[in-house]
Formats: structure tokens, C-alpha cells, sequence
């Protein structure tokens, strides 16, 4: 059997946050993976269409998650794509930054 090597984690996804709406047709879930450049992972929202058997990713700034169901249509989650948490952070002053994405209707 192969020993497992540092860089065969990068190969690897790993799905976490899995949530289906309240009509049941959608459920969506980050989806995870190692960034050995940086030393980090990237975090992206995905979304399963569970009528049209159809997937997308619905973020690409690599860091999100903590996905909120405000509605069977529309999601919350936090990033600080501009850096204004970052910046008010670095002054210890309070911020959160959130984002609303809205499904189109069927």
C-alpha cells in the first residue's frame, strides 16, 4: 500500500454545511480543498438543483462558508471580498460583512 503524501491531500474535496431548503429542492453544501500554496484551504458554496438533477458553484472567493437559509431561494453567508472587515479588524473595531444570493425562480 502507497504511503499517503502531503500533496495527495490537494486531490481531496471535502463537503461539509449540508442544508436543504424547506420546499426540498435544493440542497446546499461547501465544498472543501487544500491549498498547499498557501498553506490554507479554499471553501466554496455549491448548490444542487434536486429537480433539474443539476449542481453549480455559487462562490468563487475561495473562503466562503457558514451558509444561512434565509428563505427556500435565498442564502446569507459571510466574506470580506473587499477587505473592509479585514481593515476595521486591524483598527479593533467591530465589522462583519455578508452576502445575499437569490436563486432564480422555476
Amino acid at each position: 500500500m502507497k504511503k499517503i503524501e502531503l500533496e495527495d491531500f490537494s486531490n481531496y474535496q471535502y463537503l461539509s454545511e449540508i442544508k436543504l431548503t424547506e420546499d426540498g429542492k435544493r440542497c446546499l453544501f461547501v465544498v472543501s480543498q487544500a491549498d498547499l500554496d498557501h498553506n490554507s484551504y479554499q471553501h466554496h458554496i455549491w448548490m444542487a438543483d434536486l429537480i433539474n438533477n443539476k449542481v453549480m458553484q455559487c462562490s468563487g472567493g475561495g473562503k466562503e462558508r457558514g451558509i444561512i437559509l434565509e428563505s427556500a431561494d435565498t442564502i446569507l453567508f459571510p466574506a470580506d471580498r473587499d477587505g473592509l472587515v479585514k481593515k476595521a479588524n486591524a483598527e479593533h473595531q467591530e465589522c462583519s460583512a455578508y452576502y445575499w444570493f437569490k436563486f432564480k425562480q422555476r
